[in-house]
């Protein structure tokens, strides 16, 4: 799904989530509604695989984060 939709997961990212008890599906959800609302997600600067994943670990609700950050560069 993160490959047809262009949201750069690699299968290691996918496979390093699994062994730390992080559900795949809520990253890969969160960087694929990030890519369509056209933010940056390059590894480097951008929203991350490694940022998403460490923001859950931290406690975090990924999912609100993300719509937060696309409500606020709709919004400019």
């Amino acid at each position: 799904q993160a490959y047809m939709s262009g949201a750069d997961v690699r299968l290691s990212e996918l496979v390093c989530m699994g062994l730390r008890q992080v559900p795949t599906n809520l990253v890969v959800n969160a960087k694929i509604m990030a890519a369509q609302a056209g933010l940056g997600i390059s590894r480097r600067d951008g929203i991350s695989t490694r940022r998403l994943e460490a923001h859950y670990l931290a406690g975090g609700r990924v999912l609100d984060v993300i719509q937060a950050i696309i409500a606020a560069h709709r919004a400019g």
